[in-house]
């Protein structure tokens, strides 16, 4: 039997040891990537609860707009009520599209007024009223809100974060111009009309926005069109999740 020289004596020790700490390695690692994951997996999960809660005001609200009519809480608007969906309490308001600057149908001396009034120069607004004149004159409306960003990019991203102009904008009003018994105080000042705080009775069919907010400050955008038409009694026209700024109004 051959035995082991004096200077080969410890070394299968220590490979075992090393072979030990190296599967502690592994394992270790295996167990943090799963926790990880199991983090990730709860995290979605509360970020897809929150939001089918926010989808649930929203069609809760408008539910009761559809069957309530003037009877409904809002009948009247803008308005807001926090309304309970399971264990949540999500706040919900509703605001009339007319209130707001059509980029459609308003003209390029309206909205060059409105972007004077929110602080831009001449200079940072002149390309996006050359653009709006340009599809004016071709008769280009804009189909959809994914559209809108092209438009706005026009302007200094920087400036129009700090503004927030956003909110007071709109595709689906119809209007040349706001009306002015429904828009936001920020867009009033900029227009300078003088505005009203009186809540008025939306016109049938006029398109309306929702904004749901849950109590750890997810948002939810939503413009319908609730015509109570027989087959789509609703019409959804815009749908954002977290928009980066909130309506005002």
């Amino acid at each position: 039997m051959l035995r082991p020289r004096k200077d080969e004596r410890g070394f299968i020790l220590v490979g075992a040891i090393w072979l030990l700490m190296l599967c502690a390695s592994i394992a270790a690692i295996l167990m943090l990537r799963g926790l990880n994951e199991g983090k990730a997996a709860k995290t979605q999960a509360t970020s897809m609860a929150t939001r089918f809660a926010l989808e649930s005001a929203i069609e809760t609200a408008a539910a009761e707009i559809l069957f309530n009519g003037q009877r409904s809480h809002w009948a009247l608007l803008p308005a807001e009520k926090a309304v309970p969906i399971s264990d949540r309490a999500i706040q919900v308001r509703v605001s009339n599209e007319v209130g707001r600057l059509d980029l459609n149908d308003a003209s390029p001396e309206e909205v060059s007024s409105a972007l004077q009034g929110f602080g831009f120069t001449a200079a940072e607004r002149q390309p996006l009223l050359d653009e709006l004149q340009r599809r004016h004159i071709a008769n280009h409306r804009l189909q959809t809100w994914a559209e809108v960003p092209m438009i706005l990019a026009k302007l200094p991203a920087d400036r129009l974060r700090t503004t927030c102009f956003v909110p007071e904008l709109t595709l689906y009003s119809g209007l040349a111009a706001p009306r002015p018994n429904q828009v936001s105080p920020e867009l009033g000042h900029a227009l300078g009309l003088a505005t009203s705080a009186e809540p008025a009775t939306p016109d049938p069919g006029s398109a309306l926005r929702f904004e749901a907010v849950s109590q750890d400050g997810a948002r939810l955008l939503e413009v319908l069109r609730i015509t109570g038409t027989i087959g789509r009694p609703v019409t959804i026209l815009r749908r954002e999740f977290n928009p980066a700024c909130a309506s005002g109004t």
